[in-house]
């Protein structure tokens, strides 16, 4: 699941590619349903990020990662029981959000732009822009 093997269990986590993802709000819709949310009660948010000198624009999904509450949670643990993906993943129209073993996500992001963020479980994003350039 996550933070090492549980149960013989491999550990997870994201991997967001900031190329892929459009701002479709679909990770956020996902998972507010499956999950129950009330209004203004979010896991994922979707920050905005616009260029000034050239012009682009990137949309950033960011996790709350404690909204798992215990560590050795994992996220939405009741569709994972069931052998599917989280719901912001499963939801994610550009297969942007992608979940599984983390060592299938380090070798995915091998060679590009990467900012991991660590939390219960961890957030590796990717981009074919600098990343630091996301993160103003």
């Amino acid at each position: 699941m996550h933070g090492g093997e549980d149960g013989g269990m491999k550990m997870k986590s994201f991997m967001v590619d900031l190329d892929r993802c459009v701002g479709c709000y679909a990770c956020i819709i996902g998972c507010k349903d499956e999950n129950n949310l009330d209004a203004g009660t979010d896991r994922i948010g979707l920050r905005v990020i616009e260029g000034k000198e050239q012009l682009y624009t990137h949309y950033i999904p960011e996790f709350n990662l404690d909204c798992e509450g215990d560590s050795r949670c994992t996220t939405c643990p009741q569709l994972q029981a069931q052998g599917r993906r989280p719901a912001c993943a499963a939801n994610c129209l550009t297969d942007a959000i992608i979940f599984d073993e983390s060592e299938k996500i380090e070798a995915a992001a091998k060679g590009r732009r990467v900012k991991v963020v660590e939390g219960n479980t961890s957030v590796t994003y990717v981009s074919s822009i600098e990343i630091s350039e996301l993160s103003k």
